[in-house]
C-alpha cells in the first residue's frame, strides 16, 4: 500500500540501529533483532503513527505506543504529553495502573472493520518522527472529525508551534 495523507493513522516496519529500543528495553515479543553488514544490531518492529504535517517527500508524524502494554504507567513516560488513542465504536479506557491523563482521548475512524488499535495505545504529542513517502505502509484509519480540534491543539502546544 502507498503512503497515507495528513491526519491518517498508519503502521509500517521500523528499523533502528541499536541493541536497545528507545525506552532502554531489549526487543519485545512483537519485534526482532537482526545483524547488519558490520555486525551492528538492528532492532525492527511494527510502529504506528499519525501524520501531522506533510512535506516534500516525507511527513512529520506523532508516534503511537502501548509502552509494553503499560500505557503511561511505564516508568519514565510523562502522562501529560500523551492521550489515549482508540477506534471509534469502542470506548477509550485507562489501564489499571495508569495515572490520569490531562489530554482527552483521540478517536480514529478505522480504514476497515478488521483493523484495531490495542486498548493500551497512547499517542505521544511530544515526539515527532519523519517518515519518507517511499515507505510501505498500511492504513489503520483517520483521526475522527470530532477529535480533530483537540488533536491539532495538543500537537501544536507540545511541539511549540
Amino acid at each position: 500500500m502507498g503512503f497515507v495523507n495528513i491526519w491518517q493513522v498508519f503502521a509500517f516496519f521500523w528499523h533502528k540501529n541499536s541493541s536497545q529500543n528507545s525506552h532502554g528495553n531489549i526487543a519485545q515479543a512483537d519485534s526482532f533483532v537482526s545483524y547488519g553488514l558490520y555486525g551492528q544490531q538492528i532492532y525492527s518492529s511494527i510502529r504506528r503513527m499519525v501524520v501531522f504535517k506533510e512535506r516534500n517527500g516525507f511527513c512529520l508524524c506523532l508516534p503511537i505506543s502501548t509502552y509494553s502494554k503499560q500505557g503511561v504507567a511505564k516508568k519514565g513516560v510523562d502522562p501529560s504529553k500523551h492521550s489515549i488513542i482508540y477506534m471509534e465504536g469502542t470506548l477509550p479506557e485507562r489501564g489499571p495502573n495508569e495515572p490520569p491523563m490531562v489530554k482527552d482521548p483521540i478517536a480514529v475512524i478505522p480504514a476497515t472493520s478488521e483493523i484495531k488499535l490495542d486498548r493500551m495505545s497512547r499517542l505521544n504529542f511530544e515526539i515527532i518522527h519523519t517518515v519518507e513517502h517511499n515507505q510501505r505502509v498500511m492504513a489503520i484509519g483517520k483521526i475522527a472529525d470530532a477529535s480533530m480540534p483537540k488533536f491539532i491543539n495538543y500537537a501544536k502546544y507540545e511541539l511549540g508551534l
